[in-house]
């Protein structure tokens, strides 16, 4: 713009001392174009409506879609408009969001794109920016955007089917033909101590009344406890 103003100033100039009047109207017609064109982009950019719209959870590995919508309220159509989104690196699908486009007087335009949910955790999609300018180059507008969206991923939903949980046993006791563990809450009785058994399980009363090293026996068990438990580390 500095240097446009510039160049009409001289063009001015050069008028005035060579009395060209060609040169008059050359000065008038690109000072009005400029004053016309200024005028009309802030005018435009300032009845532009954007409005976002993305699902408010997901999970992870999956494809989010996002409709962005663009409505021009003014009678003026915008010859070139650049839109800019601002998406978390963990959620992106592609190298850039960016569209070029035009919009009409009174129209709107849709702009879809689709993020990929790589990790769980609360993310905030935008500000989105808007560039214009007109034919000429003459003036160039920005704008951002207020506020943002957001959304939460989740962790991947694993079915219980893949489990292998019977639905006998709605608590996550997996059922086996064969010995597991011994149970330590069921006491069978003692036995005599044998070489590689643990401190922990001698009966020092049986021990004591006995005069010789006795462990405890317990009963073999042939449930395994199943626990799920959520992983709330913010690096997970």
């Amino acid at each position: 713009m500095n240097n446009l103003f510039w160049a009409l100033l001289v063009l001015f100039l050069i008028a005035a001392l060579v009395r060209m009047d060609w040169v008059y109207y050359l000065v008038y017609l690109v000072g009005g174009v400029w004053v016309f064109s200024h005028w009309w982009i802030r005018r435009s950019l300032g009845h532009l409506r954007v409005t976002r719209t993305i699902q408010p959870y997901a999970f992870t590995n999956e494809y989010v879609p996002v409709d962005v919508r663009i409505d021009n309220r003014a009678w003026l159509p915008l010859a070139w408009l650049q839109l800019r989104e601002t998406v978390p690196p963990d959620l992106r699908d592609s190298a850039e969001y960016r569209l070029v486009t035009s919009v009409g007087g009174r129209t709107a335009i849709d702009y879809r794109y689709r993020l990929y949910c790589r990790r769980r955790g609360y993310y905030k999609v935008g500000p989105l920016g808007l560039n214009t300018s007109d034919l000429f180059g003459f003036v160039e507008a920005r704008w951002t955007e207020a506020g943002d969206s957001t959304i939460i991923v989740y962790p991947q939903i694993v079915p219980l089917s893949r489990l292998g949980l019977s639905s006998r046993m709605p608590f996550g006791n997996l059922a086996t033909r064969r010995q597991i563990t011994d149970d330590p809450s069921k006491l069978s009785g003692v036995r005599g101590y044998a070489s590689g058994d643990s401190l922990r399980r001698i009966h020092w009363k049986a021990t004591a009344h006995e005069g010789t090293l006795l462990v405890k026996k317990f009963q073999p068990s042939q449930e395994l406890p199943l626990f799920i438990a959520l992983d709330l580390a913010r690096d997970a």
